[in-house]
């Protein structure tokens, strides 16, 4: 990655830091921010946001899009001038020095403030092609959420933010870490070590004992674990041996809580890691392998770490309330379960008697219902007949004579049909089927009785009343062929 160089920061006017202001602010939901949206942030007079976008331009610390619309995307040279120019403003930091380290998600700058003391600042540079997996792997967000749509400068700023609260307890608490000094976005200024990393450390040297490095370094991660905390990346590139054979801890974005659900994995994973490499580098011959539950012993509550910064998988006051209130709601539960096996106990012995004396009448009633269903299927066709016959006798009127003995016959007929179904029906649905079914004989049984009384009385007053039947859409010779039929259907008279 090429070097930033910071004596850009005296060509830049006022103007100019506030379009890169509203550039940020811009970015934290977009990868590309619309010129448009820039102008009405930054509230310059017209065409003073484009004069300045292009003058930052130049200086190559933006880049222009126009691919789908126009735009401009910040780079992290811009955001470094952006932290830098407020710790100048604040008076941490009046100069900066070389890069003396560089990491996959980190450059480290010597800097000086007011004073000429050296200290260092840590520029977070989350989102490099070599370590893009950072926003699943690490919680910055708190709470275990995914990145949706956040920047990397937003991802940067919230890392940064965390490793400066988790230095400034640690450091409180006399743990061994450097002194942070001041925070701003993604950069953290802290106290320079005197010291070199534990990877570059071939030889302890004269007085050295890799052995008691090791041990101190694996007392420093079972003291922190016994305050709810796990580093998490505890290795060689993170640790610092001072001249007198201290270690120093470095690097903490990444600190999970005790509670997290992967705690174990992640501490046992620094532990064999740091046994791996002081055996591989240093030939230690004893080696230690606590575990998270059996070898550490927590603190109290009101001293563990996790809670006070809510480190990633911690429970909150909020979240300890909740299950504290499920816990005694599951215990109530359990009690009510327990009384009411007790009480169905106890019903067992009369359940089972009042069932056993049930069983016969559910029988009789299950071998009842075939027979309903089937009177029910056979009372249907009966009545599809019956109003059959009775269309077929209304077209066709029969002699005057038998009238009442046919009707007789029918009537009869149904009431003999409705015995035969009451008697066989034993139970309600029966009985409501036959009583329908005598109904529609009764009314079948009337209509028969009408007509077949109107052609009594039409074949006695003759044509005059057969001339009266004649509707306004029958013709003359259909009622004539009626009358035919009427008097070819009438009833002889006997001899004599």
């Amino acid at each position: 990655m090429p070097k930033v160089n910071f004596g850009l920061v005296r060509y830049l006017e006022e103007e100019d830091f506030r379009v890169l202001t509203a550039l940020e602010m811009c970015l934290r939901n977009h990868e590309v921010a619309p010129t448009a949206l820039i102008e009405r942030i930054a509230q310059l007079p017209r065409g003073g946001a484009k004069k300045r976008l292009n003058h930052l331009l130049k200086f190559k610390i933006i880049h222009h899009e126009s691919l789908m619309y126009e735009g401009y995307a910040m780079k992290y040279a811009a955001y470094d001038f952006l932290a830098m120019r407020t710790f100048t403003k604040r008076g941490t930091v009046v100069g900066v020095g070389s890069r003396i380290g560089c990491g996959k998600e980190s450059d480290i700058l010597t800097v000086v403030d007011p004073q000429g003391v050296e200290s260092v600042v840590k520029l977070q540079r989350l989102g490099r092609c070599s370590f893009r997996s950072v926003a699943r792997n690490r919680d910055y967000k708190g709470n275990q959420k995914q990145r949706h749509g956040e920047s990397w400068f937003y991802l940067s700023r919230l890392a940064a933010t965390k490793e400066f609260a988790f230095m400034k307890l640690l450091y409180d608490e006399g743990f061994p870490v450097p002194k942070p000094i001041d925070h701003n976005r993604h950069a953290v200024v802290m106290e320079r070590i005197d010291g070199i990393l534990l990877n570059n450390i071939l030889d302890m040297g004269e007085g050295g004992n890799p052995q008691k490095v090791y041990e101190r370094a694996l007392g420093l991660m079972v003291k922190l674990a016994q305050h709810g905390l796990i580093h998490g990346d505890f290795n060689e590139f993170n640790m610092m041996i001072t001249p007198d054979h201290r270690v120093i801890m470095i690097d903490f974005p990444q600190m999970v809580s005790t509670d997290h659900p992967n705690a174990d994995e992640l501490f046992d994973r620094d532990v064999e890691n740091l046994a791996a490499f002081f055996v591989r580098r240093f030939k230690i011959e004893q080696t230690f392998f606590p575990k998270l539950e059996k070898d550490v012993e927590h603190v109290q509550k009101e001293d563990r770490f996790d809670q006070k910064l809510a480190a990633s998988g911690a429970f909150t006051k909020a979240q300890q309330k909740e299950m504290e209130q499920l816990l005694k709601q599951s215990e109530l539960e359990v009690e009510d379960d327990e009384d009411e096996s007790e009480d169905d106990e106890a019903m067992d012995d009369a359940e089972a008697e009042k069932l056993a004396e049930n069983t016969d009448d559910t029988a009789s009633v299950s071998s009842d219902r075939p027979k309903r269903a089937k009177h029910v299927e056979t009372a249907v066709p009966t009545i599809a007949a019956l109003a059959a016959r009775a269309q077929a006798m209304a077209i066709k009127p029969s002699p005057a004579v038998p009238v009442r003995t046919d009707a007789e016959a029918e009537l009869d007929g149904a009431a003999h049909e409705t015995d035969e179904i009451s008697s066989v029906a034993g139970d309600d649905t029966a009985t409501s089927v036959a009583q329908s079914i005598a109904s529609t004989a009764q009314s079948v049984a009337k209509l028969i009785l009408q007509k077949r009384q109107a052609a009594h009385n039409a074949n006695l007053k003759g044509d005059a009343v057969n001339r009266t039947r004649v509707g306004p859409h029958e013709s003359l010779q259909s009622a004539s062929r009626q009358r035919r039929i009427q008097f070819d259907d009438a009833p002889q008279l006997p001899e004599g």
